[in-house]
């Protein structure tokens, strides 16, 4: 048979095509779908790292995105434990920063924008397509007056596909938008919850939550949280299956716990962190059920069975303290740890707090910082902060939430700053302000 092929040269032919990679295989490529040269710059934006532009303003190939977006480096999306710039100040400056990052003509005929960053103001709604791309300040793709001349939008809320705004001014209420992941510049708001004052919006579980006053209201129960049922449906008649009040008001946060829609939320005048049990089964206005704990809270987050409140645990001292097991508690229960290093002596204001993936960040807005604690769930001890977020550009942050791959959103007053963990620690990667005047609230659409 070797001979009969060496004969016709068929032999000669296969050798030949091997050699030169002609086979049935792909040939080896990089993740940007050409040769290897730029692997190195699609590897660091997995993780972040100080080379946080290069490569997510639409020219990375398609394969390398799916690789960041899957999490599939989860080493590289959690900051590492190693290393001075873990435990010291970051101040990345604006050098790490790249071009500016408008969408691709190729992403421009997509229908995907996700996830979208959605920023109230004085001036309305806006909204970044692929807040996990943007690099450098940019206009919004998106830009909503509504609100109207009153005052603009304050608290938001994403769920069920819908943003929901609360309008500022005299009359209030709420502005709902349909379809969030897709909508543009000519969607139409519907009000509703006319006459509701609300001072902080959330959706779980297809609830959406509000934290307001009704107005021309006399009576203990005028401020408080009101709970709508089926968030993705409501519609301008909406009405409040009950209202969680305390008689004091003075309600400023609350988070809501398990399959029975447990909410915590805090006094800060002298009743303490509550309780309201079994809220998905309330109805009309309902005090609290207990106590947790007598310390004045002004942030709260949940996450697994843990719940976290920033304020001041004891009089003119601040931090946040920590419950594990917060669903089982059924009276006053101590917190099983206060973190205090990191915060500055005596009283400071602790706006909110964020946790996802099991890392906590916390905005100080009188110091101009964030703190950041890795391995939230883990923490037994008071201990110093992993990294203090720090840059020029930040001030007076009120505001932080977290996106997929650890990427954390800050509002500040004037702005919204970006920040990404990477394998020696937190970069810095832009500030997006153009077209902000006065910014409230944020939120991400996934």
């Amino acid at each position: 048979m070797i001979a009969l092929l060496k004969k016709t040269g068929l032999l000669w032919t296969m050798l030949l095509a091997i050699a030169c990679g002609d086979t049935a295989g792909n040939p080896i490529i990089g993740l940007d779908g050409g040769g290897g040269a730029t692997d190195a710059a699609a590897l660091a934006d997995v993780g972040g790292g100080s080379d946080a532009a290069s490569g997510l303003d639409g020219t990375m190939a398609p394969d390398a995105v799916a690789l960041e977006d899957s999490g599939q480096f989860p080493d590289a999306a959690a900051p590492s434990d190693a290393g001075a710039a873990d435990t010291g100040e970051v101040d990345a400056g604006a050098g790490d920063a790249g071009a500016g990052d408008a969408g691709s003509a190729e992403d421009a005929g997509t229908p995907l924008r996700l996830p979208r960053l959605v920023v109230s103001s004085a001036q309305g709604i806006s909204i970044w397509d692929r807040a996990h791309q943007l690099s450098a300040d940019r206009a919004a793709d998106v830009m909503l007056s509504v609100g109207g001349p009153a005052g603009g939008v304050g608290p938001l809320a994403v769920g069920s596909d819908r943003i929901f705004a609360a309008v500022n001014g005299a009359s209030g209420g709420v502005v709902v938008l349909e379809q969030a992941s897709t909508l543009g510049g000519a969607a139409a708001p519907l009000m509703t919850m006319a006459g509701l004052q609300v001072s902080k919006l959330s959706v779980v579980q297809d609830r959406l939550y509000a934290m307001s006053t009704v107005a021309a209201c006399a009576g203990p129960s005028c401020i408080g949280l009101r709970v709508f049922d089926g968030a993705g449906g409501l519609g301008a008649g909406a009405t409040w299956r009950t209202n969680l009040f305390h008689m004091w008001g003075q309600l400023p946060s609350f988070a809501v716990l398990g399959p029975t829609a447990r909410v915590y939320a805090g006094q800060i005048s002298g009743a303490g962190l509550l309780v309201y049990g079994a809220t998905s089964t309330r109805t009309g206005d309902q005090p609290a059920s207990f106590a947790l704990d007598p310390g004045a809270y002004w942030a709260l987050g949940v996450e697994g069975d843990q719940l976290y409140a920033g304020g001041d645990a004891e009089v003119g001292h601040s931090g946040v303290s920590i419950w594990t097991g917060a669903l089982s508690a059924s009276g006053a229960t101590a917190p099983a740890v206060t973190l205090r290093s990191g915060f500055p002596p005596g009283q400071i204001f602790i706006a909110d707090l964020a946790v996802r993936d099991d890392v906590l960040a916390v905005p100080l807005r009188d110091r101009n910082s964030v703190l950041i604690y890795e391995h939230a769930s883990q923490i037994r001890a008071d201990r110093a902060p992993d990294a203090v977020l720090t840059n020029p550009a930040l001030s007076a942050p009120t505001r932080v939430l977290f996106g997929a791959a650890g990427r954390l959103y800050v509002l500040d007053d004037d702005g919204v700053l970006i920040f990404q963990p990477g394998l020696v620690g937190w970069a810095f990667v832009a500030e997006i302000k153009t077209g902000l005047t006065a910014p409230r609230d944020l939120a991400l659409v996934e």
